[in-house]
């Protein structure tokens, strides 16, 4: 299955947890269409079929179960991060769009292992996802038992044990992270603006002074002046191809994305149809928060091979 690019998860929509179940057949039936019996084999066959469809809902439920716990777990600290950021509600959206689309590449099993040994807050947050994961599927199991109706099996997932599970994550993430996570992403976006500024005027202080001697040459050719120019161009691309840091780089490929993607683009035109770069970094900075997070709390290992991967994916 082809993992959705960061670009994609942006233009989803947030879908519902809980989808429609599908009828199985009834087991036992003994008749078919029109009333005719059916055999010993058939009979057993539509049960194996029962059985098999029914085995097949319980797991996707405790599959949906499993990424909403996680997904929840590492979006309500996500969300106390942003509650001090004037976040509106596409920020929100793309956070929590970027955190599914983690969890559904990473794989709660293999997060919980590797949160489990991390360290005691991570450890402490899967040991409540394992801890829920079994109390919310147990009850949905008990509730679907006593409906009785066998011919459509439903399991929904009880609404106060999903609210006490994030009244219990909150508790557990002490402020001081959460700081430490805002310290790391203010030091990040300052750093950011910080080189953009030195290299918006390195590059006005090249061209000037290009300008400059092109008007000083006796020679006032158009050759000569379009060698000047080429040579600021020149430059001027060397200044951007400097290392940046992580955030740059993101706005830099996100940038690159949305002249290519005519979706994206629209959706980052301004009133005057011009590309909206300050609505581009909003959106960057809010996808760096979420990797700031995951980083901070080692809820992954944020290797040099990782981030090459995260930028390829923007």
């Amino acid at each position: 299955m082809r993992l959705k690019t960061m670009n994609e998860v942006l233009l989803e929509n947030l879908t519902n947890l809980d989808k429609p179940a599908t009828s199985i057949p009834t087991p036992g039936v003994s008749t078919g269409k029109g009333g005719k019996e059916l055999t010993a084999t058939e009979v057993m066959h539509n049960k194996m079929q029962y059985m098999k469809q029914k085995f097949k809902k319980h797991a996707n439920f405790k599959e949906s179960v499993e990424n909403y716990l996680m997904e929840t777990a590492i979006g309500v600290v996500f969300d106390k991060i942003m509650e001090d950021q004037k976040a509106d509600a596409e920020d929100y959206a793309i956070g929590h769009n970027m955190i599914k689309n983690f969890v559904q590449e990473e794989g709660y099993t293999n997060l919980i292992r590797r949160w489990t040994y991390k360290n005691l807050l991570i450890s402490e947050m899967a040991r409540h996802c394992e801890i829920y994961k079994d109390l919310i599927v147990e009850t949905a199991e008990k509730v679907a038992k006593s409906n009785n109706n066998e011919d459509d099996v439903a399991y929904m997932m009880d609404s106060d044990l999903a609210e006490r599970f994030v009244s219990d994550i909150k508790d557990l993430v002490p402020q001081r992270t959460i700081n430490l996570i805002h310290k790391r992403v203010a030091n990040s976006v300052q750093d950011f603006l910080s080189n953009n500024t030195e290299n918006k005027l390195a590059i006005r202080d090249i061209y000037a002074k290009a300008t400059e001697k092109a008007n000083q040459l006796k020679d006032k050719s158009d050759a000569v002046k379009e060698a000047y120019i080429n040579d600021a161009k020149a430059r001027s691309a060397a200044i951007y191809r400097k290392p940046m840091n992580m955030l740059g780089a993101m706005v830099t490929n996100f940038s690159e994305a949305v002249m290519k993607d005519d979706d994206l683009r629209s959706h980052y035109l301004d009133e005057n149809n011009h590309i909206n770069m300050d609505a581009i970094v909003n959106a960057n900075v809010v996808m760096y928060t979420v990797l700031e997070e995951l980083n901070t709390m080692q809820m992954v290992d944020v290797s040099p091979q990782y981030i090459k991967r995260i930028l390829k994916e923007i």
